[in-house]
This record gives structure tokens, C-alpha cells and sequence, in this order.
């Protein structure tokens, strides 16, 4: 058991790296300037070059578009399950609502 934490701990860290890196854009509702826009496309390319060079040189990958993909699904993947949970959470609130609604009038008619 040691022996698989000490393998997958340090594909963890190397995950959690590349998550930091790839997730490093503006929000969509923020308005910001022009020039500020192209401070951020600027960094973030430097970014990528740098996550590129850090899977050639440190993991010593050539072809990297699997390991991208998977991390493209996976960050799908996420946002698919936040979608679902807040489908739950307005389901559940409603039927809570609902019990709640229906203890009320019990209360009232009897």
C-alpha cells in the first residue's frame, strides 16, 4: 500500500501543476481593458510555452496531446458534475419546499 501512495503522490502533485497552469484565464464576465486583455494572452502564452517545456524536458514527453486531452476531459468532466449537482440542489430544495408547504397546511386544517 506504501509503495502505490509513493507512485501516485507524486502524480497528484503533477496534476494538481498542470491544473494550476492550464486554469490560469479571465473570467468571462469580467470587463477589462484592452491592454489588460493582451497583458493576460501574453502571460498566459508564456505559460503554455512553460507547461510545454516542463512536459518535454521534466516528463520527457514528445507527444503530449493525450495527457491534454485527458485533462480536457477531465476538467469537462467537472463541470458536467457541478451542473448536475445544482440540478440536485433545486430539486431537492423544491421537494423540501413542498414538504414543507404540506406541513403547513396540515397544521392549518387540523
Amino acid at each position: 500500500m506504501r509503495v502505490r501512495a509513493n507512485t501516485i503522490t507524486p502524480l497528484l502533485e503533477r496534476i494538481e501543476k498542470e491544473f494550476k497552469l492550464r486554469s490560469n484565464k479571465p473570467s468571462k464576465n469580467l470587463s477589462i481593458s484592452e491592454d489588460a486583455e493582451q497583458l493576460i494572452d501574453n502571460i498566459r502564452h508564456e505559460i503554455f510555452e512553460n507547461l510545454q517545456s516542463y512536459y518535454q524536458n521534466e516528463l520527457g514527453l514528445t507527444d503530449f496531446s493525450v495527457r491534454l486531452g485527458n485533462l480536457m476531459s477531465l476538467n469537462h468532466t467537472i463541470q458536467e458534475c457541478h451542473s448536475l449537482f445544482k440540478v440536485a440542489m433545486r430539486f431537492f430544495s423544491s421537494v423540501f419546499d413542498l414538504h414543507m408547504t404540506e406541513k403547513s397546511m396540515e397544521a392549518i386544517m387540523i
